[in-house]
């Protein structure tokens, strides 16, 4: 009764303390809703005071085909309240309605909006109204959310393993996952929430998994795959056995590849046993022991792997022969072939019967000097010394137990056959003249070297110690007998007497036809005596005496000098050459006859001048000489004026010159003693 006193007596106190609380709990309800497309309005009455819209702008953005509850929220004037869409404000967004006594905006968009500003009107229970502009937006429906992957690719036990899921629609980013109760990924595969599947599978297996793809908002979808885990396939790789020997150790490798683990070897159901001393070793595959009997049958291996969680086995069939135990070992070689000192030498030894690969060695004596034993019983090298060896070979099989024989074979070395000089006569030579001849030689062992033991070479040649070529130069004639020797590497030799003639040459002639004439007191013209033949350098001389002022170079052969007054006249002189021919000089000798002419008075052209002529005028003129020896010869240059001729024997100048002309001529004028004299005149044609 007091609080409904107090309430009577304060008949606004319930009004107050709505207008307190509703913004209060209009607030604590925006904070605390999540999803702020659903606003409600406070049911109790709110207190008086302004009407406001408390609805923030834009409202939250819808989605086609997606629920939409939005509820706006009122503030103040007097409940219950009113809502509307202001007059002539555009429509919600189709799919959408508006309800009008709780403010609330609901339904299942149809089609996507561009934002559309809307304004809303809210009316009190005193007739109050308030609007508010809100922005609406309505986005297209995204793509559906699916699985793109349809199939896993295969994946092999104990390999890295590495695929990528993929997915579409829906809003990114995606989570992958696998779904609970679906059969896990294979031991040692992960799936990344990216949707990655890796890792590297260690157990074989074909199963299925469901797959689950979560979007950002939270849709999910799922899809089986299967993932088969395979194992590496396992074959045996041995294609053949080796042969084996009956009471000979046998050991063969069974080789496998692929499978997974250790292998584990045997013999397959309902393959023979192995031939008596043989056995498989089960975890290394090798077949091995001394067969006590021979075999030829066909024998079935089994290999088997560790991979799980079921192991893989792989056969093969594969003959075994065990042949009998061989024949004994023996040396079949009865002798070894003779080898030459300085020879390559090569031979072998053989052997029959035995076990597999033999092998040779020496048990007593020794090989010859130089000379080798392989282990193939190839016998080579190049022996040094002469003389006989007589080494015991052995040789060795392979077999288990071994076999070993020996046989003694003696070798003989001998000596080459010792050299054997074939040439018994050499060629003539020529006095100064390039003399070259190889002596010939059969046999002898290595180098050969040369030389002369008795005896001498013509003066000039030589003997070449490692061709046995005889060559040079003879200075001397003569028969020259020597002993010639060749020396091999042994060493042996042989000698061989032999005689070289060297003979002279063709004797000196002398060429020179005839001497010219000389003046006395005037130089005389040098003249070269010329000769064919013998051997030079030549030496000259001369019977009788030149005229008194001559002389004959006796190195030369020239003859030079002015002769004297009282030498003039006709002399005959025998000109004798000398060549170089050794030991007797050669001589040539040829009789010349030698003309000097007494001295005459020196030649002189005595003509002064010459008259001008006149151009197609006859012209003639003579010159004149004096002194010196007649007949003379006339010349002239530069050549006479056109038309007009010098005459060589009487020096007339004559003719019709045709041009005008203005020049100096050089007349030269030649006695018969080969004096002569040149004297410049002018000659002047008019027009």
């Amino acid at each position: 009764m007091h609080n409904e006193g107090s309430l009577q007596r304060h008949p606004y106190h319930r009004s107050t303390l709505w207008a307190v609380l509703l913004p209060i709990l209009v607030a604590l309800s925006l904070s605390a809703c999540g999803d702020v497309s659903t606003i409600s309005a406070p049911s109790a009455p709110a207190a008086s005071g302004p009407l406001t819209i408390l609805t923030s702008d834009p409202l939250p953005v819808g989605t086609v085909q997606a629920d939409y509850n939005v509820t706006l929220a009122p503030n103040g004037g007097t409940p219950p309240y009113t809502w509307s869409l202001t007059t002539g404000s555009p429509a919600l967004p189709d799919g959408l309605t508006f309800t009008p006594s709780t403010g609330k905006i609901g339904g299942v968009p149809t089609a996507a909006t561009a934002t559309r500003l809307t304004e809303f009107t809210l009316q009190d229970s005193k007739g109050q109204a308030v609007q508010k502009v809100l922005a609406i937006t309505v986005n297209a429906a995204p793509t559906p959310l699916a699985i793109l992957t349809d199939s896993l690719p295969t994946g092999t036990i104990n390999q890295l393993y590495a695929f990528a899921l993929g997915g579409t629609g829906g809003t990114t980013p995606y989570t992958w996952g696998i779904k609970s109760g679906s059969a896990p990924l294979p031991d040692g595969l992960i799936l990344d929430p990216s949707g990655v599947i890796s890792g590297t599978p260690v157990m074989t297996g074909n199963d299925s998994h469901i797959f689950t793809l979560r979007d950002a908002t939270g849709l999910t979808v799922e899809k089986s795959l299967a993932l088969t885990i395979s194992s590496v396939p396992l074959s045996i790789t041995t294609s053949s056995l080796p042969q084996g020997t009956a009471n000979q150790n046998y050991s063969a490798a069974l080789a496998a590849s692929g499978g997974t683990g250790a292998y584990t070897w045997g013999l397959a159901g309902g393959s023979p046993a192995l031939p008596n001393g043989v056995t498989l070793n089960p975890s290394t595959g090798v077949i091995s022991g001394i067969p006590t009997n021979t075999s030829s049958l066909f024998y079935t291996f089994l290999v088997g792997d560790a991979t799980p969680p079921i192991s893989q086995t792989a056969t093969r069939t594969m003959q075994l022969i065990i042949g009998a135990a061989p024949p004994a070992l023996a040396i079949t070689t009865n002798f070894l072939s003779s080898g030459t000192v300085a020879q390559p030498y090569n031979a072998s030894v053989a052997a029959s019967g035995g076990t597999g690969t033999t092998t040779w060695d020496l048990a007593g004596g020794s090989l010859p000097v130089g000379l080798n034993l392989s282990s193939s019983g190839v016998l080579t090298g190049t022996p040094t010394t002469a003389g006989t060896s007589s080494p015991t070979f052995r040789v060795r099989d392979s077999g288990t137990p071994q076999q070993s024989t020996q046989n003694t074979l003696p070798i003989t070395i001998n000596l080459p056959a010792a050299p054997n000089i074939t040439t018994t006569s050499l060629p003539e030579g020529t006095f100064n003249e390039v003399y070259n001849q190889t002596v010939s030689v059969t046999g002898g062992i290595g180098t050969l070297i040369w030389g002369v033991t008795s005896g001498a070479l013509p003066p000039g040649l030589n003997l070449n110690a490692s061709s046995g070529t005889v060559s040079g130069t003879p200075t001397s004639t003569g028969p020259f007998t020597f002993t010639l020797r060749v020396t091999d590497a042994i060493p042996q030799f042989d000698e061989q007497n032999v005689t070289i003639a060297i003979n002279s040459p063709a004797p000196p002639s002398i060429t020179t036809p005839s001497l010219p004439t000389g003046t006395v007191n005037q130089p005389y013209s040098n003249t070269q005596l010329t000769a064919t033949g013998g051997a030079q350098p030549y030496s000259w001389s001369v019977s009788p005496v030149l005229p008194n002022g001559l002389a004959l170079n006796p190195s030369s052969g020239v003859i030079s000098g002015t002769p004297l007054s009282g030498s003039n006249g006709n002399s005959n002189h025998e000109f004798i050459v000398t060549d170089s021919t050794l030991p007797i000089h050669q001589q040539g000798k040829r009789t010349l006859s030698l003309t000097i002419f007494a001295n005459v008075t020196p030649l002189t052209i005595t003509t002064n001048s010459l008259p001008d002529g006149k151009r197609n005028q006859a012209y003639a003129r003579t010159l004149a000489a004096s002194g010196g020896t007649i007949p003379y010869t006339w010349s002239v240059t530069p050549p006479l004026p056109a038309g007009l001729t010098l005459s060589s024997a009487t020096g007339l100048i004559s003719g019709v010159p045709t041009a005008a002309s203005d020049t100096d001529h050089n007349f030269t004028v030649r006695d018969s003693a080969n004096q002569t004299i040149t004297k410049q005149l002018n000659l002047q044609v008019k027009k």
